[in-house]
């Protein structure tokens, strides 16, 4: 893809120009989301996209790929009625967030929701529901229209930004980028990224277990990466263990009563009779951050402004985050500009670069310091989960922070 910052005056060569107020490119689930908000409050929207395979593996009852969403991006996903599209027996509230340090310190963290004085920390739901929702709500939107295509080349001026694709140009005031982390819209447009592989891989799996009580979240930080346990509806729990990536492709090529019982050794006691219910997936870990997050005519959402380590489940939350705010202020605008204007792009930028720095720094941060195998740091960490679980104002504070 190529990018010219040129005046457009020429006719497209492939038939007429669609003109909308935003151009997205992207439907995965933080473009659909934004195209969904921004149709909602009136925009015109173009969704570029081409067909691509679903992402789910068939005959397994549960999607391997989980998120936790926030109270936040859980408000904003019933504002743009979402949430209460999907269907509510596959949805599991975190009430209760454990976090383990190393299996020899066995030093932990307790949060709660009833320490919050919330209904859940968080709720976890896969990502096939989520994103069945969002595209059924893409085709209810009158002012949303897809493009079923690839954008190959767009064009900025003062006065707006052409996209042309094999099924013709669009003409937009702005321009979004949601096409992920390999976003050819923020590489086109000359916006610098840096990735850093942390060297780790995320295998996902479910699991059945009869044992305790339901609506907990676990964690735990071991010399092998970091290995969650998130709930799920019906006895069900998801696997995220961030694992070094040699380790991750030993766990990759066991059979699932194999997994089961190499997560069952870490855990220990805590969840027993581990069961697996379908193979597992491997996803690599990486880094990504931007110097800026827009450009003339163009404003980059999601995995292609930002990419964190998931061990704090906030990935996906940043990305709604950036389509609720981004869509606020284009519905905000003053009458004499259009969604494009220098000055709401700098808005956006403002808005959003304390919170994605924040937790940039953060998820980096506990993933460098619980990756060290060093014995100075493995009682360094084991005394400050001790000390924070002993601080009520402390993980109050740190609730608030991750339920946004």
């Amino acid at each position: 893809m190529s990018s010219r910052i040129v005046p457009f005056s020429a006719p497209n060569p492939r038939g007429s120009t669609r003109v909308f107020d935003v151009a997205l490119v992207g439907d995965g689930l933080v473009g659909m989301a934004c195209a969904v908000a921004a149709g909602q409050v009136g925009l015109r929207v173009g969704v570029m996209a081409a067909p691509h395979p679903a992402a789910a593996v068939e005959g397994e009852p549960w999607d391997r790929r989980v998120y936790a969403i926030s109270p936040a991006s859980r408000r904003f996903l019933e504002r743009i009625r979402i949430w209460s599209q999907m269907d509510q027996s596959r949805i599991a509230p975190v009430r209760e967030m454990r976090v383990y340090g190393d299996a020899e310190q066995r030093a932990g963290v307790h949060f709660s929701a009833f320490q919050a004085g919330a209904d859940a920390l968080a709720w976890i739901v896969e990502h096939r529901e989520l994103a069945r929702v969002l595209g059924a709500a893409l085709g209810y939107q009158q002012n949303v229209e897809r493009i079923e295509a690839d954008a190959e080349e767009f064009r900025a001026d003062s006065q707006g930004v052409t996209i042309t694709s094999a099924r013709g140009a669009v003409r937009a005031a702005l321009l979004v980028a949601a096409d992920g982390a390999r976003s050819k819209i923020r590489d086109a447009a000359g916006l610098a990224s840096t990735i850093r592989s942390y060297e780790q891989t995320a295998v996902v799996a479910n699991f059945a277990t009869p044992s305790g009580p339901k609506g907990i979240a676990r964690q735990w930080f071991v010399r092998e990466g970091v290995v969650a346990l998130l709930p799920l509806p019906d006895d069900m729990l998801s696997l995220v263990w961030s694992a070094p990536t040699r380790l991750a492709a030993s766990l990759l090529d066991l059979d699932p009563a194999a997994l089961a019982q190499r997560v069952q050794a870490v855990v220990g006691s805590d969840v027993r009779e581990l069961r697996a219910v379908g193979g597992s997936s491997g996803f690599p870990l990486n880094l990504l951050s931007t110097v800026r997050q827009t450009a003339m005519r163009l404003a980059l959402v999601g995995d292609a402004a930002h990419v964190v380590h998931p061990l704090a489940g906030q990935g996906l939350n940043l990305g709604l985050q950036d389509a609720e705010v981004l869509v606020d202020i284009l519905a905000a605008r003053e009458s004499f500009r259009d969604c494009g204007d220098p000055v709401l792009l700098r808005r956006y930028e403002r808005a959003r670069s304390e919170a994605v720095w924040a937790m940039r720094q953060v998820t980096h941060g506990l993933q460098g310091l619980f990756s060290s195998s060093d014995q100075t740091m493995v009682r360094l960490r084991a005394t400050g989960m001790k000390l924070v679980d002993q601080i009520p104002v402390l993980k109050r504070a740190l609730i608030r922070q991750a339920m946004g």
